[in-house]
């Protein structure tokens, strides 16, 4: 993703307070920033980190939010998604592609190449 957007994202892990989103985009001019929470479980993690790309992916333009990045330079900043309202059809759009992504990318460890059985479902594609 980063090549087609022509520029490097960088994932930043950072310890939130209460209140505060999970995660958030910025698009900068030189490279996309995701921050998210990095003490929450490794499920949750790679959830929040797939819904802020999925703002990426959808095109997404949100506005500068200024509550919540006070440090960052309006003109260096180009947009800052991080919002919190569910209620919002791009937020609505990022969480349903983010899960469904999610859904199609689950990972199956390999069974063990000592187990007949597995290796003989494997072998037939789980038919029987």
């Amino acid at each position: 993703m980063a090549e087609q957007r022509g520029r490097p994202i960088e994932l930043i892990p950072t310890d939130w307070h209460p209140g505060v989103p999970c995660g958030l985009l910025v698009s900068a001019e030189l490279a996309d920033y995701i921050a998210y929470a990095a003490d929450t479980a490794p499920l949750h993690r790679q959830h929040i980190l797939v819904h802020e790309l999925s703002h990426l992916l959808c095109g997404h333009d949100g506005t500068l939010s200024t509550d919540l990045t006070p440090h960052l330079s309006p003109g260096l900043v180009r947009r800052v998604l991080g919002r919190t309202v569910y209620t919002d059809p791009q937020e609505r759009e990022a969480e349903l592609l983010a899960s469904l992504i999610l859904q199609r990318a689950v990972w199956y460890p390999p069974a063990r190449p000592s187990d007949p059985f597995l290796d003989s479902a494997r072998w037939r594609g789980g038919r029987d």
